[in-house]
């Protein structure tokens, strides 16, 4: 279907089992397995919506070490390269994290068959708590599209396993 025919977002089966359900955004161009007790919200407007992911019931206002969200977004600036995003990346989390540090070092790799950028960051949020933002960059035609697994200390340590799987999951679309 043409996309003005399809609706703004959808929930499928997931091939990954009964415990997950396969979302589609076609305003924001991609799919995801996320877990079926997972809701998602929108933040931002215009170029800078983002799609966010989180348990249901969960307070996505206090960063602690067990926040967890997902966050999917295209970045505005199109033609450029991973490593010119990355560079844009680091200098808007370098002016709102003071204490940004770089836990994996960027790195070339793959989602699914497109090319991708990863990188693995670290801040503390206002109450102390460690964040850590595991970002990636994929490239999809002439656009920069993003994925970012932003959780708590705790959450990184227990569920790494759980983020990959939901990572290698999403699927970008044409708008």
């Amino acid at each position: 279907a043409h996309a003005a025919e399809r609706p703004y977002y959808g929930f499928y089966s997931s091939s990954l089992g009964l415990k997950y359900k396969r979302f589609e955004h076609n305003i924001l161009g991609f799919s995801i397995d996320i877990p079926s007790t997972w809701i998602f919200g929108v933040n931002g407007s215009g170029t800078t919506t983002v799609a966010i992911f989180y348990p249901e019931d969960f307070d996505t206002s206090k960063l602690t070490n067990s926040y967890e969200t997902i966050e999917i977004g295209i970045l505005p600036m199109t033609g450029i390269s991973l490593s010119k995003a990355y560079s844009y990346i680091i200098l808007g989390m370098n002016e709102r994290h003071q204490n940004l540090i770089t836990e994996e070092e960027v790195a070339k790799s793959k989602i699914g068959k497109f090319n991708s950028l990863k990188f693995l960051l670290s801040w503390k949020s206002k109450n102390g708590s460690t964040i850590k933002e595991w970002i990636h960059l994929i490239r999809y035609n002439d656009q920069i599209r993003s994925l970012t697994v932003r959780v708590g200390q705790n959450k990184w340590q227990t569920r790494r396993d759980f983020y990959y799987k939901f990572v290698q999951s999403y699927i970008p679309l044409d708008l």
